[in-house]
């Protein structure tokens, strides 16, 4: 068969995709793995038993140069608005319980745009996009029904938070203590295949399955653990992997009973990870770091799209993808748009992730944070990429290393050995580390002082000066040689139209500081009073306002 006729018939194919698609308005599936590592799927690995991941996958489009953030809430974020973290005042961390914080109430959001295209809308699992009031809950802003819980991290059987061990799973806003025994990715299952069972067809269906596998804790139930048993690894790892396969399991169940209800052939299923494995638990391999960093395996995501509409199958696609675009892109997939006045950063990828056609982006920002006035940016300061070149500006974010190698920056020599030369010409910045983790005094000092003597101040923001890693991901995709000290031309014009990419996003306007949240008291969190519960409407009075509308 001779070139032109191929080329014809995959003309052909794409082309009568695309009319099957327009006939109808799809149902879509989107499925979320939390801290799920890139390496942790079984056709990248052959230690990793996802049977139905890896079916999927491979009969579908496998996305090898798609990002997220580097952490939970600001991915879920930007998934949800279309909007880049640091235009969110997502940039600086993740939502905790108790504080008054949510997405932007202003933002319609995913759902709220498939609600005016007729859609039937769903969420299943982690939400991690606020709760304290009503109106930041899922079933508020946009879904008909919710199960799962509100907060970031929990135990997988008792459903208490990983900080004070409250009580946290809901359906819609109320507490459904009937979870308590019951695995987090059963209940997500049961609560799929319930709302399939009861799904009359009338109208096209959306459902957004955000599994808190395999986030820490790691409790994989016994049979999942058990297939790791021969495996030369540690335990978390035997663990994380078991958590792997049970969510592939649910995911299969899932495909089983879109397929028995007559609905998979009109069915995009989409997943992506929330952001990179985790040290000690997840495989990133083969790119650099892992959760909370700037670098390519903190925010380079395990994604694909499976279906039987899409117009090319069984191929990889390197173009580039943000988690932005995601909004855009399933909404024109619903037969909508999104008004330009809305103001998203995602572009619509849908011959991309559909056709295995060309990407529809450029450039990408990882993140800005600019919150020093409320502590140093621990996840990562600054990043952005074109299609070639991807510059670091400030610190990277707290790990680094490759596959199992990775490592908290406080237990890596280079990285001692920088806080002690900062120590030694500046004095200490030691302060304490916030959140749960507890630190000791030695890896507190690493990580406070490195942080302190590569952050960007305002004057060298201004500059274009200060602490850069240049990287050419073409030739050098791992992050391995730093160009930032390179004379050759075209790096040094790569270089400086990166550094106005950053100067101008903080500049334009757009920037939300997240420090409207930390001016405002959360002593009215309620839970220790409330039976040990997360419950909304604790915030109700006391949520801030910014320039752009209600938070």
């Amino acid at each position: 068969m001779n070139s032109l006729l191929i080329s014809l018939l995959l003309v052909a194919t794409a082309y009568a995709a695309n009319i099957k698609r327009d006939m109808m308005q799809p149902n879509i599936i989107w499925i979320f793995g939390d801290d799920y590592g890139f390496n942790d799927v079984g056709f990248r690995n052959p230690n990793v038993i996802s049977p139905n991941m890896d079916a999927l996958a491979q009969s579908g489009i496998i996305l090898t140069n798609a990002y997220t953030a580097p952490q939970c809430s600001p991915s879920r974020g930007s998934f949800m608005s279309g909007r880049y973290s640091y235009k969110s005042a997502m940039q600086h961390g993740v939502i905790l319980d108790n504080k008054p914080q949510c997405l932007g109430l202003d933002y319609t959001i995913l759902p709220g745009y498939l609600k005016e295209l007729g859609y039937e809308t769903h969420a299943f699992g982690k939400w991690h996009l606020g709760y304290c009031r009503d109106e930041c809950t899922p079933t508020h802003r946009g879904f008909d029904s919710f199960s799962g819980g509100f907060s970031g991290e929990g135990e997988f059987y008792e459903h208490t938070t990983a900080t004070g061990g409250y009580y946290d799973w809901h359906l819609g806003t109320e507490v459904d203590y009937d979870a308590i025994g019951k695995h987090s990715e059963d209940l997500i299952g049961y609560y799929v295949n319930k709302t399939l069972d009861e799904y009359d067809q009338s109208s096209p269906l959306f459902m957004y399955v955000a599994f808190h596998n395999v986030h820490s804790p790691l409790d994989p139930k016994p049979e999942f653990l058990a297939l790791y048993d021969d495996l030369d690894v540690t335990d978390d790892r035997k663990k994380y992997l078991g958590l792997v396969s049970g969510m592939d399991y649910i995911i299969g169940g899932i495909v089983d009973k879109i397929k028995e209800i007559g609905i998979y052939e009109n069915t995009y299923i989409l997943f992506s990870s929330d952001n990179g494995g985790d040290v000690g638990e997840g495989d990133n391999s083969p790119h650099r770091g892992g959760k909370s960093t700037l670098w390519e395996g903190g925010c380079k995501a395990n994604s694909w799209t499976h279906s039987p509409l899409l117009g090319a199958t069984g191929v990889e696609n390197n173009g580039l993808m943000h988690v932005t675009d995601w909004l855009p892109t399933i909404v024109d997939l619903a037969g909508g748009s999104v008004p330009a006045s809305d103001g998203l950063d995602g572009v619509v990828q849908t011959d991309m992730v559909i056709n295995n056609g060309d990407s529809a982006r450029t450039t990408m920002i990882y993140n800005i944070d600019r919150e020093s006035d409320i502590g140093q940016p621990k996840f990562g300061e600054m990043a952005c990429r074109n299609l070639q070149y991807k510059l670091i500006w400030g610190f990277p974010g707290q790990q680094d290393g490759y596959g199992a190698d990775a490592k908290y920056i406080y237990d890596i020599p280079f990285y001692q050995e920088a806080a002690q030369a900062y120590i030694d010409a500046e004095g200490s910045t030691d302060k304490k580390r916030g959140g749960p983790y507890v630190l000791t005094a030695d890896q507190t000092s690493v990580l406070n002082n490195y942080m302190s003597s590569v952050h960007v101040s305002d004057q060298e923001l201004a500059d274009g000066t200060g602490s850069m890693l240049l990287f050419d991901l073409i030739n050098d995709p791992n992050e391995t040689t730093d160009l930032s000290e390179s004379t050759d031309p075209d790096v040094v014009a790569a270089k400086a139209e990166l550094i106005k990419m950053i100067q101008d996003a903080v500049n334009d306007g757009g920037y939300v500081p997240q420090s409207v949240f930390e001016t405002t008291a959360s002593d009215l969190f309620d839970a220790p009073q409330n039976n040990n519960t997360l419950t909304p409407g604790w915030c109700k009075d006391i949520f801030p306002q910014t320039d752009s509308g209600t938070y």
